[in-house]
């Protein structure tokens, strides 16, 4: 989510023609993600031979097109089989694993700024200063594992941090000629 307001009023200081400018921002960002990997494996007394698993498809647009792939396992099928053998021969375990990929982070920053230019003759005066204020927030996971890379516990990280900078600026500009 981003706001912003900009004004603009036109002053006149003596003879000088200036112009006072200010205004503000904000952004808000969060981006987050939940992976809940499960691992499968084969209990069933028969083979699974990849055979049973081809058909027509065949993916045109392999390597954006500039290579022929051919004809190979059908996804659909992929699908087919482990939806009609997931609770029986075929046995899902989550995969702790996919704890490391999970996070969630938040950017909060606000910002602000006031301007004023000057013309004199052929000369421009410009100062001002922004202040920008930023907080964000940041939550992971640290997955560990025994020595045998058996799972063992996973355990939430978190670590807030905010900062403010102030930025000045002064410009002086001399116009040689009127180009």
């Amino acid at each position: 989510i981003t706001a912003g307001l900009n004004l603009k009023v036109p002053l006149n200081i003596g003879a000088y023609q200036t112009e006072l400018k200010f205004g503000g921002k904000s952004v808000f960002r969060k981006k987050d993600q939940e992976k809940n990997a499960i691992e499968y494996s084969w209990e069933g007394d028969d083979d699974i031979l990849l055979t049973q698993l081809y058909g027509d498809f065949e993916d045109e647009n392999f390597m954006y097109g500039n290579y022929e792939f051919g004809k190979t396992q059908d996804p659909q099928k992929i699908r087919d089989f482990v939806e009609a053998n997931k609770n029986g021969d075929l046995e899902g375990e989550f995969n702790h694993e996919s704890d490391a990929e999970d996070y969630n982070a938040t950017e909060d920053v606000y910002a602000g700024y006031v301007q004023f230019t000057t013309h004199f003759g052929d000369w421009m005066l410009l100062f001002g200063a922004r202040d920008e204020y930023t907080k964000t927030s940041y939550t992971g996971y640290d997955v560990q594992f025994n020595e045998d890379g058996d799972y063992e516990t996973t355990t939430k990280l978190t670590n807030d941090n905010s900062y403010n900078h102030i930025l000045p600026m002064l410009h002086l500009r001399w116009r040689f000629t009127p180009n």
